[in-house]
């Protein structure tokens, strides 16, 4: 998997780190606890804003790393490969 990972933008992915890993983890728990306190409408409105977050601010984020892993689109590497 990170091999087929590394076939789209991510060329030079060595794996994650102990704090990567970590902070993963923490954000898990931190999402199944806010998720058993909002309603699922409020989680999808959090789901769309930080997926849109993620796209604006740095250009990465689940749909276009499933995208990606599916199917690679060029334009998308380019896109996410500009550098300001």
């Amino acid at each position: 998997m990170i091999n087929r990972y590394r076939r789209t933008v991510s060329v030079d992915y060595q794996g994650d780190t102990i704090i990567n890993s970590m902070s993963d983890v923490i954000a898990m728990l931190l999402g199944v606890a806010l998720a058993s306190f909002i309603p699922l409408w409020g989680m999808v409105v959090v789901i769309v804003v930080l997926e849109l977050l993620g796209l604006v601010l740095v250009r990465d984020n689940l749909v276009l790393n499933i995208v990606m892993l599916i199917y690679p689109f060029e334009c998308i590497k380019k896109w996410q490969k500009y550098e300001w």
